[in-house]
């Protein structure tokens, strides 16, 4: 696909990223002179009768969403029969490269993302827009720690006559109802975020196989495999799997119950953090103040050489009634001895 250098009012600085959807530039905004990202729908997108009206109606949907965790759109157009969405500028990275990029994340981090792209969608479904296609490549990273949501409302509104890897790219992350055909709710978001963070605590997708065909079958036909690590806390093992339940009354009501277990979590595995290093330092000050062991005694400082004491005068001189005596006989004598040397007149 040939890059325009122009589309609408804004500037095709630079492609970033490519799918089977369209391509993600760096532009300009000539009017307000601000960095945005610019989504270049691929021609043919909507050249299914009716596409163009559901991109248009999920494009308004999306444009609604106001929450810190979810990126904003600021327009959506069409030049010359091509779609275009235009959303803020973020610096920062995917969750996949996140995944893939050293160091290794903490647990808390997970969590931390975990937590946010739950409120992310609870937001979203608040507002009656469910996003269909919640996957790592989706999950955005900001440089602050700030997790947006991207893409709301483009899987749903591309043609139905695409390949389901052509729409959402991997099916790994969908949910056995929409791979089944069936009804589409908040739930299917809630499956598809449980997959997510699975992926983040082990390293891999709970269904994997060597076609998108086996891979959906395992999705529909099978159960994940329990997480078996006994570093990760029960209650959040047990989350996860509430969450990726195969049928979706037996998942989370909502992203926002399914955040407030992983916010319960957080808080248990911080308290336990912050109870290790208090018991650390209580063994620490327990080992410098405890008495040696029987047999073996404390290194003891030697006696510094005692100094002589300075005298003061002998003791009867110490006393003030004393002083004042010897001064006066020492007057009267000096009285005495000047009357006689004195020369008679």
């Amino acid at each position: 696909m040939t890059a325009p250098a122009r589309i609408g009012r804004y500037e095709l600085l630079e492609s970033i990223e490519q799918s089977s959807l369209g391509v993600l530039y760096r532009g300009r905004d000539t009017l307000l002179g601000r960095e945005v990202a610019v989504k270049v729908m691929t021609p043919g997108f909507l050249d299914e009768e009716g596409a163009e009206e559901r991109f248009f109606h999920e494009a308004k949907a999306a444009a609604r969403l106001q929450h810190v965790n979810i990126v904003t759109m600021f327009e959506f157009g069409e030049q010359d029969e091509t779609p275009y969405i235009v959303m803020e500028f973020l610096r920062g990275f995917s969750l996949t490269q996140r995944l893939r990029k050293p160091p290794v994340m903490t647990l808390r981090e997970k969590l931390d993302t975990a937590i946010q792209l739950c409120a992310g969608l609870d937001a979203a479904h608040r507002q009656g827009v469910v996003h269909r296609d919640v996957k790592p490549a989706n999950v955005w990273i900001c440089l602050d720690g700030t997790v947006k949501l991207l893409d709301f409302g483009i899987a749903t509104a591309a043609s139905s006559t695409a390949t389901v890897v052509d729409i959402l790219g991997s099916p790994g992350y969908m949910s056995p109802e929409q791979i089944a055909g069936g009804e589409i709710d908040t739930r299917t978001d809630i499956y598809s975020a449980g997959v997510v963070v699975y992926e983040m605590l082990t390293g891999h997708r709970p269904f994997e196989g060597d076609s998108p065909t086996g891979i959906m079958l395992k999705i529909v036909n099978e159960s994940a495999k329990p997480i078996a690590d006994s570093q990760l806390p029960p209650a959040l093992t047990a989350a996860v799997a509430r969450a990726m339940a195969k049928g979706p009354a037996d998942r989370y009501a909502s992203a926002a119950d399914f955040g407030r277990d992983l916010k319960t979590v957080k808080s248990a595995v911080t308290s336990q953090r912050d109870t290790a290093t208090m018991v650390i330092d209580r063994e620490e000050l327990r080992r410098l103040t405890a008495a040696p062991p029987p047999g073996r005694e404390q290194p003891r400082t030697p006696n510094p050489k005692p100094q002589p004491a300075v005298s003061a005068g002998p003791v009867w001189l110490r006393s003030p009634q004393m002083i004042v005596l010897v001064a006066a006989v020492v007057l009267a004598a000096a009285i005495i001895g000047w009357c006689a040397t004195r020369p008679v007149l």
